[in-house]
């Protein structure tokens, strides 16, 4: 008897391990729809401090008051973290299987070995520490393009920008003559005479002053002076109209065409100082001496980049691809007269008789040129053809 006492005593107290719960015995919200909840009015929205809840049926969210509105609860996004910073990165979703992880891209104080230090974040713009009062440079008007650059023996003004310049400045460049002291425009700018060597090359620029020196590389160039090319025979590329011996081109024989002398086998490279020059013989033929980009495509005229037009009445015009520019005032020439075809560093292309100007182009070059010419009439020639600061066709 009695062990049968606690076996149902036993079954009693495991009863509650195996009950069901039913749902109507739950707490239940009050539920409404989305077009309901728009519709709720607060009595007394002053005094309603908020804590009211319900639930709803189509987003199936719960809503709490919260004095003034209605926001959704748990909806999982409660905590964000948000970086005010890009070398500060945030990854995850902040749930126990992909939790947040939060890095910063190091930053990196490197010494330049020359008494300064960059300082970067891999983010913003690297900054330079310098110590003291110690000068530096960060450019010079002796660098970059052609035109910046020296030729052999020329003397002009240097700008040098940089740092803590004062009267104890002084400056050196290897190789080529500086007149110290500089004149110095502000505590971060100087003005300096050289007068470069007969070396080419890129040298170092240095700046001494009671607090210490800098030595800024790459500071100097010198190009040296562009030389002339003068074209020979095997350069040159002739119709059956035309001859080329002594230096001399001239259209020897009638045809019904023009004839054509050309080269490909030196180039004025766009970029670089250089141009074409040649001396007038005959003045009663007509004849174009041109620089060219495509040379080999016909003998005519109307192809020409940049054509000086020999007039058969000594006059002299310009024709750029195919364009009749006659010249205003009138420009005349002489057997014996020296014309040139000069191309600058940016493109600009100025035509000169006897080293001085009488037209520049308003077209820029923006392809490498090469010698090209068009014969009109028989009898037409000119002599002494080079080309300056050519580089030859590999």
């Amino acid at each position: 008897m009695r062990s049968k006492v606690w076996l149902l005593l036993l079954l009693v107290l495991k009863l509650p391990l195996f009950a069901q719960i039913d749902s109507n015995s739950l707490f239940r919200l009050p539920e409404v729809t989305a077009a309901e909840m728009a519709g709720i009015v607060i009595i007394d929205p002053v005094n309603e401090k908020g804590g009211l809840l319900f639930f709803n049926t189509d987003d199936k969210k719960i809503y709490k008051y919260t004095g003034t509105s209605w926001t959704p609860i748990n909806i999982g996004n409660e905590t964000k973290l948000l970086s005010v910073s890009k070398n500060i990165i945030i990854t995850g979703k902040g749930t126990d299987k992909d939790p947040y992880k939060i890095e910063a891209i190091p930053a990196k104080l490197k010494d330049n070995n020359d008494g300064s230090y960059t300082f970067s974040n891999g983010i913003d713009k690297d900054v330079v520490i310098r110590a003291g009062n110690t000068p530096f440079i960060t450019n010079t008007s002796a660098i970059g393009n052609c035109r910046s650059q020296f030729g052999f023996n020329e003397t002009r003004n240097v700008i040098i920008d940089g740092g803590f310049f004062d009267g104890s400045t002084t400056i050196t460049i290897p190789g080529q003559t500086v007149i110290n002291p500089p004149q110095i425009n502000s505590a971060n700018q100087v003005t300096v005479k050289v007068t470069s060597g007969n070396i080419s090359g890129v040298f170092p620029v240095k700046v001494t002053t009671n607090g210490g020196s800098y030595e800024f590389k790459n500071g100097f160039s010198v190009r040296g002076n562009p030389l002339p090319y003068v074209l020979t025979n095997a350069d040159m590329v002739l119709s059956k109209g035309m001859n080329y011996s002594g230096g001399i081109l001239r259209r020897k024989k009638r045809a019904r065409r023009d004839q054509q002398g050309y080269s490909k086998a030196y180039k004025i490279v766009i970029g670089e100082l250089g141009g074409l020059s040649f001396r007038a013989i005959s003045i009663t033929a007509d004849r174009y001496i041109a620089l060219n980009s495509d040379p080999d495509t016909d003998a005519s005229p109307n192809s020409l980049d940049y054509a000086i037009f020999l007039e058969y009445n000594s006059l002299v015009n310009i024709s750029e691809d195919g364009i009749y520019i006659e010249l205003s005032p009138s420009v005349e020439y002489a057997s014996g007269d020296l014309f040139e075809i000069s191309v600058d560093c940016d493109g600009t292309v100025s035509y000169l008789k006897n080293k001085k100007v009488f037209y520049t182009s308003s077209k820029k070059a923006s392809n490498d040129l090469f010698f090209d010419s068009s014969f009109i009439e028989q009898g037409g020639n000119i002599r002494d053809i080079s080309l300056i600061n050519a580089v030859p066709i590999k």
